[in-house]
């Protein structure tokens, strides 16, 4: 192909069963994006409710991969990055809206700064409020002071003036270098939901890369408020959340971490049952956080 044809970015959308927002998705990226050769690549986790023919029938110019089952996000992802033509790579999930000229923003920063391996953009709220965008590296730590709020710390989403280095940006718009992708390994196929990215990101880092959040880069997420209320979610999520990380804290520390791990929840939920031992909605909340925490630790040992 022609240099002047081949397209400088390959954004990669995974599509499960939400037509109408990745069809909303792909309009804003048309609207909002120029100074840069693109092209787009919907991959269909299977959603066995017409969304590939919805997409097809409304969006023209859009390379369409149908999933033979759905593969969950990263290697969902991966089947995307093998069918792209672009040198730096944009998944960017199905429930985000484009403003300003925020790809392109993203696509000149790792472009300019070789020794970034991949960077994202703060994440908006519906309200226009900043979502969650990052996270530090996660350790034991990170998961014991979530629970201590003296000693919580500010993400740097909420006072970034200029690009800031973090341990990991958040999967629903991470641009990385298809270089660093590949030798990396690309996503590990055994998350099939949640820590994929910051699994993916603790090696590309590991690589001598650097990892960075670009605040003047901002892109609506549509579920950035309730994805992150765990009473909206269901049993099966929940779990699968839990799953994974103990299977992150396998994969980047060792066998024994995923035990550490579970100890700390337990024994969190365990304090916050008996300060809140006269409180019957309380004490139903908590013991159905143990139950689904044990619930994912019993499928880890499985697995």
């Amino acid at each position: 192909m022609d240099d002047s044809l081949k397209p400088q970015l390959s954004i990669i959308i995974v599509n499960y069963k939400t037509p109408q927002m990745t069809l909303e998705c792909i309009e804003s990226i048309k609207a909002k994006t120029y100074g840069v050769r693109y092209e787009i690549i919907v991959i269909d986790n299977d959603s066995g409710d017409g969304s590939v023919e919805f997409l097809q029938e409304r969006i023209d110019g859009i390379i369409m991969i149908k999933a033979p089952e759905n593969l969950g996000f990263g290697r969902a992802n991966n089947m995307g990055v093998s069918a792209a033509k672009a040198d730096t790579l944009f998944l960017l999930n199905s429930d985000t809206v484009i403003i300003d000229n925020s790809i392109k923003t993203l696509y000149d920063y790792l472009k300019t700064h070789p020794d970034t391996g991949a960077c994202g953009g703060l994440l908006l709220n519906r309200d226009g409020s900043i979502g969650y965008s990052t996270s530090p590296q996660l350790t034991l730590g990170h998961y014991f002071r979530a629970y201590i709020p003296r000693i919580k710390r500010k993400p740097p989403e909420l006072y970034a003036k200029s690009p800031i280095e973090v341990g990991y940006v958040i999967g629903a718009d991470m641009m990385v270098r298809r270089e660093a992708f590949e030798r990396a390994g690309g996503f590990d196929p055994d998350f099939f939901l949640y820590c994929e990215e910051s699994e993916l990101s603790f090696r590309i880092k590991k690589l001598g890369y650097r990892i960075m959040l670009v605040p003047e880069s901002r892109i609506i997420h549509l579920e950035g408020m309730s994805g992150t209320k765990i009473k909206q979610k269901s049993e099966f999520i929940r779990i699968e959340q839990a799953f994974s990380r103990f299977l992150y804290f396998r994969k980047v520390y060792n066998r024994r971490y995923p035990w550490y791990l579970y100890m700390l929840f337990m024994s969190q939920y365990t304090v916050s049952l008996l300060r809140g031992a006269f409180k019957s909605h309380r004490r139903s909340e908590i013991s159905y956080r143990m139950g689904i925490m044990h619930k994912a630790f019993r499928k880890y040992l499985a697995r």
